[in-house]
C-alpha cells in the first residue's frame, strides 16, 4: 500500500511527465497500426522507365484536370479500365512515431537529469510518503512516533510530524537503527486473535 501511495505521489508531483509518459505509451501502441490509404488513379500516360529500370512513372489526371505523375520502384499493373491501384502510407502513422520519439527524448532528459526541477523527484516523493505513514501512539502520557513498527522518537508533548524529516531520512538509510515497537493495543489484538476472539 505504501508503494501505491508513493507511485501516486510521483504522479502528482510530476503531472507533466506523467502525461508525457501516457501519451508516449499510447503513441507507441498505435503507431504503425493505421492502415495505408488505397489510391486509385486513372492513367493517361504510358509506363515510362527512367534510369536503368529503377523508376516507373505513370501520368494521371490530377486536381483541376491537370496532369500529374506518380513514380514507383516496380512496375504497376494497369487494370483494364486504365487505372492503377496502390497504397500510400498514412500520415497519422508518421505523426504517431514522431510524437513517440519526442516523448522518449523528453522523458529521458527528465529521468536522467541531475536538475531537481527536471527529474521525477523520487527521493522527495518517497520521503513525503513515509512521513504520511507515521503513526502517533499515546501510551503512559508519552507520545510515540512509529513508522512500519519502528520507533522513531518518544516525546512528552506532541510535535509536528513534518519536523521528523531527519528521522525519516535516517530511517530510509538504515531502518535497523530504530528499535521495533509494538503498542499495548497491538499486543492485545494479537493475543485476542490467538485465543480466537
Amino acid at each position: 500500500m505504501v508503494y501505491l501511495k508513493f507511485l501516486l505521489a510521483v504522479m502528482r508531483g510530476s503531472i507533466g511527465k506523467t502525461i508525457t509518459l501516457i501519451v508516449t505509451i499510447l503513441c507507441f501502441n498505435y503507431a504503425g497500426t493505421i492502415d495505408d490509404n488505397v489510391v486509385t488513379r486513372q492513367v493517361v500516360g504510358t509506363n515510362m522507365v527512367i534510369g536503368i529500370d529503377t523508376t516507373h512513372v505513370y501520368l494521371y489526371n490530377g486536381d483541376d484536370r491537370n496532369v500529374s505523375m506518380v513514380s514507383f520502384r516496380k512496375s504497376q499493373k494497369i487494370l483494364p479500365n486504365k487505372t492503377i491501384v496502390y497504397k500510400e502510407s498514412n500520415g497519422f502513422n508518421a505523426c504517431l512515431w514522431f510524437i513517440f520519439a519526442i516523448g522518449v527524448i523528453l522523458l529521458s532528459i527528465g529521468t536522467f537529469s541531475g536538475e531537481d526541477d527536471l527529474n521525477w523527484e523520487f527521493g522527495d516523493c518517497w520521503h513525503d510518503t513515509l512521513l504520511k505513514e507515521i503513526r502517533v501512539i499515546e501510551e503512559s502520557s508519552k507520545y510515540h512516533w512509529v513508522l512500519n513498527n519502528r520507533l522513531l522518537i518518544v516525546s512528552d508533548q506532541p510535535i509536528n510530524t513534518w519536523s521528523l524529516k531527519d528521522r525519516v531520512t535516517d530511517y530510509i538509510r538504515n531502518k535497523n537503527i530504530f528499535p521495533e515497537f509494538t503498542s499495548k493495543e497491538d499486543k492485545r489484538e494479537k493475543k485476542l486473535k490467538k485465543i480466537g476472539i
